[in-house]
Formats: structure tokens, C-alpha cells, sequence
């Protein structure tokens, strides 16, 4: 017990300064419109010197990785399939068919311009699912690489960016289109990637078209449970391992970040929660991941982000154009 306090008095120091940078990110944000999860990355970036302080680098890895993992597992909160019953059969599903769509075209794309497996997976999942929050989460389910913190900042940059012109570009789109409010509602919800930035150009069109918005994205936002399995059984931590069997595998490749996620999505989903604690939860997985971005920042080497390039940006912008324009004609066409 004592090696073990002492362990974690260790991580104190690193821990205090990510905690105090997600402070100055989040309050930045609320003086700019600047996204507080882009900036998490960017003061994370320009602190990167701390990273060689000794007494701060085991704090700042927990806060990299065990605050990543916690924010994940909370996000399990966040799915609720009670509102689907207002919007019908087909709207759904056809949101969920381009989700897929979007996936194997974004990794069809990102690998035939080079990029590699893990980095293909994390890039279209992050546009198709519910971009940062995806990003982290797939993150944590892949094997670790030398170049995973930096392929995270770039996504996570990318991914804020395109969804903020999209919640500026989108409104406008619906508009000039003369989408109807369910229109628009699919338009937003299934096609913008962060959760804040899909409401807010939902509520921009109209009320009715935002509580729409809100729907369709947290019917996005839920197939993130079924993504994560698969990639980890499939390309997670341990699965290019043999095992003996089945079962075997599986206690292997799912992390306990997952059985925890998965834990609280059913508890969700059966309203066992308390809106007291599912709101307690959803704040705290917002303050983990704000916090493990500035940590991942820190360790991030910029040098390592310019190895990987500008080239993520163009994968992620022609993924994203393409679920923008799957949605437009599928809703010519089905609603």
C-alpha cells in the first residue's frame, strides 16, 4: 500500500500542471471561439519542453493515458437510444449506413495515400462516429506506436477544425437547399463531428431542426460501442497474439476501459443512472479528456507531427466531404 501511494504522490506534480493547462485551455475557450479541445492540444504542444522535467514525466504519462482510458470509459453515459422512437425506422438507419460507408471510404482513402493501418482506422473513425471523443476512444483500444500521440494531436486538431467550418458552412447548405427541419436534422446530426458543433448548426437552422440534430448524433454517437469491440478484438492491444480460444482472445483484446464503457452505455440505455450522476459523469469525462489532450500535447515532440504530415488533413477534409454529400442524396432520395 505504501509503494503504492507513493507511486501515485509521484504522478502529483505532472498531474497538477496538465490539470492547471486544461484550466487555461477551457478558460480561453470560453473568452474565443476557439474549440477548448483544440486548444488542450496546442498548450499541450507549446509546454512540450516539460516533458524532459523529470519530476513532472510520470504525471504527465498517467494523465496521457489513465485520464484518456477514464474519460473513454465515461463516456458510456452519453448513449441513450430512448429518443429514437420520435424519428421513425428509416431516418436512423440511414444515418448509421453512411456512418459505415464513411468508415471503409475514409480508411479506403487514407490508406491509398499512404498512411498506415492504425492511423486509416483512427482518421475515417474519427469523421464517421463523433470526432474527438472517437479519436480518444480508438486510440486507447489500438496497439501503441511510437508515432500514436502525434497521429492523436493531428486528428484531433483536423477533426476540430473540419467540424467547426462544417457547423459554419452547414446552415447555410440547409438553407440554400431548402432542406425541411427532419432534413436538416439528419444533415447536422449525421454529418457534423463533434457533438457541441452538430447541436449548435442544428439550432442555428431552427429549434426543431437542433432537438433532431441532438437525436441523430447520439445515434452516431452510440455506435461507437460496437466500433471500439471490433477494433479491439480485431486490431486492438494483444490481437496479433495467438490465444487458444475464443474466450481466451477476447479477455485479451478488451480492454477494462471498454467493460466499464460498456457497463455504463446498458445502465444508460435501462435509465438506471441518475440524470444527477449521468451529468456528473458526462462533465467529468469532458474535464479527463481536456486534461489527457494538454498531457498528450506535452509529450508530443512537433517534430513528430510534421513527420506525419499535412497530408491526414486532406484525408479527413475528402472523408468528410464525402459523408456530407452521401447524406445530401440520400435524403433527396428516402426522406
Amino acid at each position: 500500500m505504501q509503494i503504492s501511494l507513493s507511486k501515485y504522490k509521484g504522478y502529483t506534480p505532472g498531474l497538477l500542471v496538465s490539470i492547471l493547462a486544461g484550466i487555461l485551455a477551457a478558460y480561453i475557450s470560453e473568452i474565443t471561439v476557439i474549440p477548448v479541445m483544440l486548444l488542450a492540444i496546442i498548450i499541450g504542444l507549446l509546454l512540450h519542453v516539460l516533458n524532459s522535467v523529470s519530476i513532472l514525466k510520470d504525471g504527465i504519462n498517467w494523465s496521457s493515458r489513465g485520464l484518456l482510458y477514464t474519460g473513454v470509459a465515461l463516456m458510456g453515459l452519453r448513449i441513450d437510444l430512448t429518443d429514437l422512437s420520435q424519428v421513425g425506422f428509416m431516418a436512423p438507419l440511414f444515418v448509421i449506413l453512411t456512418l459505415i460507408t464513411t468508415l471503409l471510404v475514409g480508411y479506403a482513402i487514407a490508406r491509398a495515400l499512404g498512411q498506415s493501418k492504425d492511423f486509416s482506422i483512427l482518421m475515417s473513425g474519427a469523421v464517421g462516429i463523433c470526432g474527438v471523443s472517437a479519436a480518444a476512444a480508438i486510440c486507447s483500444a489500438l496497439e501503441d506506436n511510437p508515432l500514436r500521440d502525434a497521429q492523436l494531436a493531428i486528428t484531433v486538431a483536423g477533426i476540430t477544425v473540419l467540424s467547426t467550418l462544417a457547423m459554419l458552412l452547414y446552415p447555410f447548405i440547409s438553407n440554400a437547399l431548402n432542406l425541411n427541419i427532419l432534413e436538416s436534422g439528419i444533415f447536422m446530426g449525421g454529418g457534423i463531428h463533434n457533438v457541441s458543433q452538430a447541436v449548435g448548426a442544428g439550432y442555428a437552422v431552427s429549434n426543431e431542426a437542433g432537438d433532431l440534430a441532438v437525436i441523430f448524433k447520439l445515434i452516431r454517437v452510440s455506435m461507437l460501442l460496437p466500433v471500439i469491440i471490433i477494433i479491439s478484438l480485431v486490431w486492438g492491444k494483444g490481437s496479433s497474439t495467438p490465444y487458444p480460444n475464443v474466450r481466451s482472445k477476447l479477455k485479451a483484446s478488451t480492454p477494462p476501459f471498454l467493460i466499464v464503457f460498456c457497463l455504463l452505455a446498458l445502465l444508460s440505455c435501462l435509465n438506471i443512472i441518475p440524470d444527477l450522476a449521468k451529468n456528473a459523469g458526462n462533465i467529468s469525462a469532458h474535464w479527463a479528456l481536456i486534461i489527457s489532450l494538454v498531457a498528450i500535447g506535452i509529450k508530443t515532440d512537433t517534430r513528430l507531427v510534421m513527420k506525419v504530415g499535412a497530408k491526414p488533413l486532406t484525408i479527413m477534409t475528402l472523408t468528410t466531404a464525402f459523408m456530407g454529400a452521401m447524406l445530401l442524396i440520400g435524403i433527396s432520395l428516402i426522406v
